[in-house]
């Protein structure tokens, strides 16, 4: 059976352009697997904690699935720690891409996560979107450990569903950061 798939960013196009995820984040995410962990799109619809994840929006990126994001379908947005940040602010996001990612090896408990790429103006306002989010995280992402960093004028966010997988996730977080050179504070 032959499947359609619309790709962004695949083998003749370049995978670095305006507006889609960054060279580092497309890498990173290439080379996930070779850590244990897996994008699973199927699985996304499945989870009520990533409703703004939409499966008919994917888009690919050097055959990674990412899934363009509204502002308004942002934990950011709308969730209980969002009345403490400036909507103003984060309303400026020139673009949002998330990555879905979990466990390839599974038990009872599939550990999972998101990335999230908030794309900015300059680097100024993403460092000030990060530094807003950082005391206030736990809230925002419910139930969670986010972790934040940025790159340039991209604020990158990685968080998951439950609190029990935060700590799997940091160490994923802190990679990233390390190959990326990605600002953490």
């Amino acid at each position: 059976m032959w499947m359609l798939r619309f790709c962004w960013g695949c083998a003749d196009k370049p995978k670095d352009y305006a507006g889609a995820p960054i060279l580092a984040l497309q890498t990173f995410v290439g080379n996930l697997a070779q850590s244990g962990w897996v994008s699973d799109t199927a699985r996304t619809r499945k989870i009520a904690g990533y409703a703004g994840l939409h499966p008919k929006d994917i888009r690919y990126f050097d055959e990674q699935p990412f899934y363009p994001m509204s502002f308004e379908d942002s934990e950011v947005y709308g969730s209980e720690g969002s009345s403490a940040l400036d909507q103003k602010l984060f309303g400026q996001v020139r673009s949002i891409w998330a990555y879905f990612y979990r466990q390839q090896e599974t038990s009872e408990w599939i550990a999972d996560g998101v990335i999230e790429q908030w794309e900015f103006d300059n680097a100024s306002l993403a460092t000030q979107a990060m530094q807003q989010l950082m005391p206030i995280g736990d809230q925002v992402y419910f139930n969670t450990t986010p972790y934040f960093c940025c790159v340039q004028q991209y604020l990158i966010i990685f968080h998951t569903r439950a609190n029990a997988f935060s700590g799997t996730q940091k160490p994923v977080f802190e990679r990233f950061v390390r190959e990326s050179g990605a600002v953490a504070e």
